[in-house]
């Protein structure tokens, strides 16, 4: 009889190891600390393995799996097309310019002035559109539009200055190039 029992205890030892997972990962434990576990919907899993619907669980730089898709680019103004180096070169139709903002307006609107314009601006003052022609006061660049603007301008910095442009000299080396120029 002893023997029956210890063979029967023998048996269901094994029968309850042989249908236990060879590995338990605490509840609310995901991803790769958990052997590819998921979260129930709604929940996203953390980069330290636990489901939650927090930033803390769920922001881009937290998140491992099941995480939010990212927000989508703000649209453009109502009415406007997007156009220009911000928008892969895209043009604006032949009534309009492409502003330095970054998307169309009307070709006879303040928008479309040369210093505020980077496609379709009217005459150019210089670079490509004025056959190469660099601007002529030496503290101006020469803007994707065409214009010639001041070096304190933002459109003097890339990607809106073709040529003369300024590259973030320090504000001491920009006075005392235009004091020896002036």
């Amino acid at each position: 009889m002893k023997l029956h029992y210890a063979f029967l205890t023998i048996f269901s030892l094994f029968l309850l190891l042989a249908t236990t997972k060879s590995q338990d990962f605490p509840v609310g434990s995901c991803g790769d600390q958990a052997g590819g576990a998921l979260c129930a919907e709604g929940f996203c899993c953390s980069k330290w393995g636990w489901c939650g619907n927090t930033s803390a669980y769920c922001d881009a730089e937290n998140c491992q799996s099941q995480c939010p898709p990212p927000p989508s680019p703000p649209p453009p103004p109502q009415g406007e097309l997007p156009c220009g180096v911000q928008h892969g070169g895209a043009t604006c139709p032949p009534t309009m310019c492409c502003t330095i903002m970054g998307y169309c307006a009307n070709s006879r609107g303040p928008l479309c002035s040369r210093d505020l314009c980077q496609s379709n601006c009217g005459p150019a003052q210089c670079g490509v559109d004025a056959r190469g022609a660099p601007c002529v006061n030496r503290i101006h660049c020469c803007t994707i539009g065409g214009s010639c603007a001041v070096y304190t301008s933002p459109i003097c910095m890339p990607p809106f200055c073709q040529s003369q442009c300024y590259f973030g000299q320090k504000e001491s080396a920009r006075i005392s190039m235009l004091k020896a120029i002036g």
